[in-house]
């Protein structure tokens, strides 16, 4: 364990070589010390310990340039004093009103229903990369039965974007989630897809 020092006038203070890290804070990540001295508390020279953030660690494996990593820290520089608060009470009024026009941010084709429905992303159930679309398990909030929907990335990813048209598989799905996403598997890649509207 490193020296503490005690603030007494005429203490000696601990030199760097006195204070290391201790193990419980490398434990969170690699730390090194600084290059070049700066002021302690008192205007003392010291070489301090300091945690090696992601950017730095990126840009000496190479896989971003120096001006890539400026970037980056520019960017938090500006996110950290950012005034997001005018933003987020902009988005919920344009999102509360297009709800309440009927619009819905998610939805899908219940197919033991037989209509398009509403939906949370807390329903999606599975998500399966296809040929630039992607199959999506729902598991309907209405009447709990599970469909599968052949959707674009648009359709999951951004709120308010419906496709016109989804892929259906056209087979009612059992309550067994370890049966069900093996019959989904085999559904998505039989091409046995029906096209369906999604008119909310």
């Amino acid at each position: 364990m490193g020296r503490h020092y005690s603030g007494r006038p005429g203490a000696k203070g601990p030199t760097d070589a006195d204070v290391l890290p201790t193990p419980e804070r490398r434990n969170h990540g690699p730390v090194e010390r600084l290059e070049r001295p700066i002021g302690d508390n008192s205007g003392r020279p010291a070489r301090p310990y300091r945690a090696i953030d992601t950017l730095a660690v990126m840009e000496r494996r190479g896989s971003i340039t120096a001006a890539m990593r400026q970037a980056g820290e520019n960017f938090r520089a500006r996110f950290m004093t950012a005034q997001l608060d005018r933003v987020v009470t902009e988005l919920s009024d344009v999102a509360a009103r297009r709800i309440e026009a009927g619009e819905w941010p998610w939805s899908f084709f219940c197919y033991p229903e037989d209509r398009p429905r509403p939906v949370f992303p807390s329903s999606f159930f599975l998500l399966a990369p296809g040929d630039g679309s992607l199959g999506l398990a729902v598991r309907c909030p209405a009447c709990q039965r599970t469909s599968v929907n052949l959707v674009s990335h648009e359709h999951v990813d951004l709120p308010f974007h419906n496709d016109p048209k989804v892929g259906v598989v056209e087979h009612v799905f059992n309550d067994d989630v370890a049966g069900a996403l093996e019959e989904f598997r085999a559904e998505l890649y039989s091409a046995s897809f029906d096209t369906r509207r999604l008119a909310l």
